[in-house]
């Protein structure tokens, strides 16, 4: 079976953005009247170093059944 996660959450608190995604999901930012677009969050993907990484020190494992 596959199965897999996705979700984003964008906090305010105290005037302070706190972005928060999870999996293949991500937070971007128009500004200027749409002039300028900013990524504010990474994937996580599981071919990314870091997340490969992070994932097997956590003790994870990731098959890819395509």
């Amino acid at each position: 079976m596959l199965a897999g996660s996705c979700a984003v959450t964008l906090v305010v608190a105290n005037s302070t953005l706190y972005a928060i995604n999870l999996g293949d999901s991500r937070i971007v930012v128009s500004m200027k009247a749409g002039a300028e677009v900013v990524s504010w969050t990474n994937d996580h993907k599981p071919e990314a170093k870091g997340e490969y990484d992070r994932s097997g020190g956590a003790g994870c494992r990731v098959d890819r059944n395509v």
